[in-house]
This record gives C-alpha cells, sequence and structure tokens, in this order.
C-alpha cells in the first residue's frame, strides 16, 4: 500500500481526484448505504479526501501489469480481479 501526500504518485499513476459531483451522486450514495448496512462506519478523514483510490500491479522490472483507477468513493477492484492481476504477473515475471 502506498500513500503519498505530495500526491505525485498519484499522478503518475493517472488516478483521479473527485469534483462534489463525484461525490454525491447516485452511485456513491448507494455504495455509502451498502457499506453502512454491512457495518462500515467512515472514520476521521485523513489526508486528501477528494484523492480516489486504485490498484495497480508493478513488475520487478517496473512495467504496470495492472491497473485499476477508482472512479469514486467505494469504487474498488475485487479481490478476485487482484488475485487474478498478481497470478499473470508472477507467471509474466518467473517469481515463485
Amino acid at each position: 500500500m502506498l500513500t503519498d501526500p505530495s500526491r505525485k504518485a498519484y499522478d503518475l499513476a493517472g488516478l483521479k481526484r473527485s469534483r462534489v459531483l463525484t461525490l454525491l451522486n447516485p452511485r456513491s450514495l448507494a455504495r455509502w448505504v451498502r457499506a453502512l448496512l454491512r457495518g462500515f462506519r467512515q472514520g476521521r478523514t485523513a489526508g486528501d479526501a477528494w484523492q480516489q483510490g486504485g490498484a495497480l500491479v508493478v513488475l520487478p522490472s517496473g512495467e504496470v501489469s495492472y491497473r485499476y483507477v477508482s472512479l469514486g468513493p467505494g469504487d474498488h477492484p475485487g479481490p478476485a480481479a487482484l488475485l487474478e492481476a498478481l497470478g499473470k504477473a508472477r507467471q509474466v515475471s518467473g517469481l515463485r
């Protein structure tokens, strides 16, 4: 996991920053309600609340073999997608 207060890594990875409409739209609100019903609660916000995340799988060569750009709050790749990307990266790089 990477955090970067300067947001340079986020910019290089092509990750997005939100706008008000990104946060306050039906899809984001639905994700918030779903998380709330599953028992998740928003804690104290730290860092840049407008910066959206994502996921990268980077090969030892530095090549990015998988990139997921979150479009809004609660938009994350599923565990199966991440495991598949990691498995493919392992095969490509010859890692054990």
